[in-house]
């Protein structure tokens, strides 16, 4: 190894390490440490499916792969680790629009994927596949247990931080919703996950987002989310997401959680 040249340079004045080149998914990390201590887990908060129930869920999930799986395989598996890029996509957001928003996104997925992990190592639930070998899953089988569904969990808290109510038929709403369902479900047609983990998961998203809503600081938060969510632009009111997705997502058949 040459020895460094050292003769003839001077050091640069620089004062701090820029703001803007720190990583997203960093700050979500920093964010997460601020608010995962504020929610209480409840041992009794999810109730796992009954094991006379375990049958028809398993013939829901092939129903599912037989009818949506040719369409969606390519986002079933893009979506098996991240995916806050579908959200993203769905805002038209990145860093150079609105890196809060950014932020947001991976901060609600970070956070919510650990709170969902406490409630897995609570419950223990087998996988469809380890209930039912036969059912050839399309994705490898995730290393800890099925229920609730992290990607429900995750994609619903992320569509309820960035919106005042998801129950909303008008605004970003029924937009968030839609594609958190769709997350949610396309863990069932990758054979992952049952229809009631799924359940569980937007039920304890529901349970994180009104737990830190009694947190000032992080109504503060949300409101400053709610107001760059206004800024990306104003519904007109002439189209609906209904109209817009005729026949696709939420209202392909409605397997909606």
């Amino acid at each position: 190894m040459a020895p460094i040249q050292h003769e003839g340079f001077e050091l640069l004045n620089a004062a701090c390490f820029p703001e803007e080149s720190i990583s997203p998914a960093l700050k979500a990390a920093a964010l997460v440490s601020d608010y995962v201590g504020h929610v209480s887990i409840d041992p009794c908060l999810l109730n796992p499916h009954k094991p006379t129930s375990v049958a028809t869920e398993i013939k829901d999930i092939i129903a599912l792969r037989n009818e949506f799986l040719p369409a969606r395989a390519s986002e079933i598996v893009d979506q098996a680790g991240a995916f806050d890029h579908y959200f993203l996509n769905l805002l038209s957001v990145s860093t150079s629009v609105s890196k809060d928003l950014v932020i947001a996104i991976a901060f609600g997925i970070e956070l919510a994927g650990a709170i969902g992990l406490k409630y897995k190592f609570i419950h223990m639930a087998a996988r469809p596949v380890q209930r039912f070998p036969g059912l050839t899953p399309f994705l490898p089988t995730p290393p800890h247990p099925s229920f609730p569904s992290n990607h429900a969990t995750q994609a619903f808290f992320v569509a309820m931080l960035l919106c005042d109510d998801i129950e909303a038929t008008n605004g970003w709403a029924p937009y968030l919703k839609s594609m958190a369902s769709r997350v949610a479900v396309n863990r069932e047609i990758g054979g992952v996950h049952y229809r009631s983990d799924s359940l569980a998961g937007q039920a304890l998203a529901k349970d994180i987002h009104t737990q830190l809503m009694s947190k000032k600081s992080f109504r503060k938060y949300k409101d400053k989310l709610l107001k760059q969510m206004s800024d990306l632009g104003d519904f007109d009111g002439t189209l609906t997401h209904k109209d817009i997705f005729a026949g696709r997502w939420g209202t392909e058949r409605g397997p909606e959680v």
